[in-house]
């Protein structure tokens, strides 16, 4: 599990890089956030109790978002928002003392 935990994080490092090379292609990054999105969901399902894989798998979902909103993709980026926050929301009402406050309040772009 770990591993695949870490190749996911290497997948969401290395879009992010592509995002930080005007020369690159930005939709190339998408296609890794994606990926690694793949395999964050598969653990969430794994470990549903998790509050880390939970929390990883948020985080991916908010990136996607975000980045599908900048290349003007407002469908796609209001679809993985409205994930993002079904899981926000489930992580503040399960486990709120385990939720950083700034995640609780964040605002989600739906």
């Amino acid at each position: 599990m770990e591993n695949l935990r870490l190749k996911a994080f290497a997948l969401m490092h290395k879009g992010e890089l592509i995002l930080n090379d005007t020369q690159l292609d930005p939709n190339q990054a998408l296609v890794l956030f994606k990926e690694c999105h793949k395999i964050l969901k598969q653990l969430a399902e794994q470990n549903s109790n998790s509050v880390s894989t939970q929390r990883d798998l948020l985080v991916i979902l908010m990136k996607i978002a975000n980045h599908a909103l900048l290349l003007n993709d407002t469908s796609t980026s209001k679809r993985y928002s409205q994930d993002a926050l079904i899981i926000c929301q489930q992580l503040v009402e399960n486990h709120p003392s385990k939720v950083d406050p700034q995640v609780q309040t964040k605002n989600l772009i739906i």
